[in-house]
C-alpha cells in the first residue's frame, strides 16, 4: 500500500460530524467503487494513517481516508449533503 497522504483538515470536521450523528453514507473511492454504510468512528493507526469505520449491510469496514474521493449523506435533513475529498 502507498504511503498515507493526510486529507484536508476541513474535511475531518464533516467526517467527525457524520460519525457523531451516525449518518448513513455513500462513499465513492478513488478507484471508482462505492461503499454504503453508517458512519461509526475514525481511527488513527500506528503508521499514522487515518481511517473511517462504517457499518455496512454485511460487516464493519475500515476505509483509509486518502482512498476516498467523495462522501455523500444518504439521509434527508443532514448537516451536509456531500464533500469532495479529491
Amino acid at each position: 500500500m502507498q504511503s498515507y497522504t493526510p486529507i484536508n483538515c476541513d474535511h475531518h470536521d464533516y467526517i467527525e460530524l457524520a460519525c457523531v450523528r451516525g449518518y448513513p453514507l455513500i462513499i465513492i473511492l478513488t478507484d471508482g467503487s462505492e461503499v454504503r454504510g453508517r458512519a461509526l468512528t475514525t481511527e488513527t493507526r500506528a503508521d499514522h494513517s487515518e481511517w473511517l469505520v462504517v457499518k455496512t449491510a454485511v460487516h464493519q469496514r475500515s476505509i483509509r481516508l486518502d482512498s476516498i474521493a467523495k462522501i455523500s449523506t444518504d439521509i434527508e435533513g443532514a448537516s451536509f449533503s456531500s464533500i469532495n475529498l479529491k
